[in-house]
């Protein structure tokens, strides 16, 4: 593990991948709470998450399109896609635009961002790492996918209770911004 933590490139990735599986998780949460805050349906609320499962039970289709385009640009526009969706519904609330509608096809938009960058991360890794750190680099990124979904899905309705909708829209999408800036940092072989 110590000669991964010498690879400043694959921590890169990995940063990125926390960051983004974090920001994920938020905003999953956060748009399910607060479709139920403004409708009190309970049916759009299971709407709104069949909705945002759509594209995870999809992702294996999504394959070509990350061979399709180059590995560096992918990595690189699906969070800064995320970063501009999650702006643009902070934007929509301020101008009296947004609704409980409008919000769900967003969310569903970043989350088809997500499903195809999570492909291109994973293709990233034989190529920063060596042959003999690949399964220890595949376990970190395992990890950091699960590990943060787990904490993150559980501090999401935290910070989603104590915090109101725009400022936890608008500092999440940051979070993509910075995670992209990380896939930037990235030096390829």
């Amino acid at each position: 593990m110590k000669h991964l933590h010498k690879n400043k490139s694959f921590f890169n990735l990995l940063l990125a991948r926390i960051l983004i599986n974090a920001g994920d998780s938020l905003y999953y949460v956060a748009t399910t709470w607060t479709v139920l805050q403004w409708t009190h349906h309970s049916v759009l609320v299971g709407l709104t998450n069949t909705l945002l499962m759509i594209p995870i039970c999809i992702s294996f289709l999504f394959g070509p399109i990350v061979d399709a385009i180059a590995l560096r640009k992918t990595l690189i526009i699906t969070p800064i896609l995320q970063f501009l969706i999650l702006l643009t519904i902070t934007f929509l609330y301020f101008v009296g635009i947004l609704n409980v509608y409008l919000l769900i096809i967003l969310v569903t938009l970043a989350m088809f961002c997500a499903q195809i960058g999570y492909p291109a991360q994973s293709k990233a890794i034989p190529i920063l790492v060596s042959n003999d750190a690949l399964v220890k680099a595949n376990s970190a990124m395992s990890v950091a996918y699960q590990g943060t979904d787990v904490i993150m899905n559980a501090l999401s309705g935290i910070i989603v209770a104590t915090l109101s909708f725009i400022p936890l829209y608008f500092g999440n999408s940051l979070i993509f911004l910075i995670a992209a800036l990380f896939f930037m940092l990235i030096k390829w072989p």
